[in-house]
């Protein structure tokens, strides 16, 4: 499977969610080393990364009827991955008697304050991202919702990769400013680390 295929991608998802060993086992190497990319910067213990990278792929299979329903594996096995950093890091704060909010996640959240917290939060990031320059807000978009690295994002709009990669740290730390300065946590920068990760 390479980049551009969607169909083969969507046969495999199927075929997945039907319990199919193979097919999950191509989306497993096809995947893998991507995810592992962003979990190790969350998770910079390479034996508590793997064992990130190894849960998310358990609870894929696990619960592989919901891939039927996927519309972009990468983005949805982003979600399952991050959702396993924070239980990984909410996990060694308690070891270590730290007291870490995971407010932010909604797949560990259930209550209406945290429903509250994460949907705040969500109100900061995207305010900070129409503020950004438009050009810079285009390329973030193409980075965070269109799944681009740098290298297809210069492509597309013809411009240096340095310079993509340069923009989409740029909306990284101003979104990391923006969070500081209304109070929200560790968590929640860990979100935007991951989620503006530079490819």
């Amino acid at each position: 499977m390479n980049h551009n295929s969607k169909y083969e991608e969507r046969v495999l998802l199927d075929l997945s969610a039907k319990g199919d060993e193979e097919a999950f086992a191509r989306l497993f190497r096809f995947y893998a080393p991507l995810l592992e990319i962003n979990i190790r910067r969350m998770i910079w213990d390479k034996y508590g990364a793997s064992e990130v990278l190894q849960e998310t792929f358990i609870k894929l299979w696990v619960h592989r009827g919901k891939l039927k329903d996927v519309v972009a594996a990468r983005a949805y096995f982003n979600r399952v991955a991050l959702n396993e950093c924070l239980d990984y890091l909410s996990k060694l704060a308690k070891q270590n008697k730290l007291r870490v909010s995971t407010h932010f996640s909604d797949a560990i959240s259930s209550g209406p304050e945290e429903a509250f917290a994460y949907k705040e939060t969500e109100k900061i990031i995207q305010d900070a991202i129409d503020n950004l320059p438009q050009q810079r807000k285009k390329i973030y978009h193409l980075s965070r919702n269109g799944g681009l690295n740098s290298y297809e994002i210069a492509k597309e709009l013809n411009l240096n990769p340095d310079y993509v990669r340069q923009a989409i740290s740029a909306s990284r730390k101003y979104i990391q400013e923006c969070l500081f300065r209304n109070g929200k946590s560790l968590i929640s920068l860990l979100f935007i680390l991951m989620c503006c990760a530079i490819n």
